[in-house]
């Protein structure tokens, strides 16, 4: 894999992170991106499937308040 990087973030790295850590630095920083973007699909999974549940539950009173059990 090749990752490019703007200039200006290498010389912020540089300027925080002790060159025989940088590695490490953005391995982690990479495991903290990746693991922020799986939550937000999961949390948006989870909207979407309430919605449906909410949409369910809708009907079925709708049912209900007809008369049919």
């Amino acid at each position: 894999m090749s990752v490019v990087i703007s200039p200006q973030l290498v010389e912020e790295i540089s300027n925080y992170v002790a060159e025989k850590k940088r590695s490490q630095f953005v391995e982690l920083a990479l495991q903290n991106e990746l693991r922020r973007i799986k939550r937000e699909k999961l949390i948006e999974a989870y909207r979407e499937s309430a919605a449906e549940a909410e949409q369910e539950n809708q009907f079925f009173e709708g049912v209900i308040g007809d008369g049919i059990s």
